[in-house]
């Protein structure tokens, strides 16, 4: 939670910069609001209850903040580790691997919008 805040705040000083040098380009306002959108997901996900999401339950992943998230599924919530949420490697589930990766950040998939 403590990286989220910090990278909120650091979008806030972009804003602050651009406000202050009175540089509104639509390009730079919408790379700011596809950060912020990021970091308001990741605050999302936070509040899902993990041990309630089924082993194969397809997910969202990713390591770092800015990019892409993979699908992937569900395995298990190691929350003492640096990288709490495990899956199935490649996008496999438990029928056909038991390799796993693990991720930083994970969110349930939004059934209203398609996921890349």
């Amino acid at each position: 939670m403590e990286k989220l805040k910090l990278r909120l705040n650091d979008l806030l000083e972009e804003l602050k910069v651009l406000r202050d040098n009175e540089i509104y380009t639509t390009y730079a306002l919408d790379q700011l609001e596809e950060k912020a959108m990021d970091v308001f997901e990741l605050l999302e996900a936070k509040d899902t209850d993990w041990s309630c999401v089924a082993v194969d339950a397809p997910i969202l992943v990713k390591n770092t903040v800015y990019s892409s998230w993979f699908k992937r599924h569900f395995k298990c919530l190691d929350s003492n580790a640096n990288c709490p949420f495990v899956t199935f490697k490649n996008g496999k589930t438990s029928f056909s691997t038991k390799e796993e990766e693990s991720w930083v950040f994970a969110k349930l998939p939004d059934q209203t919008k398609e996921n890349n």
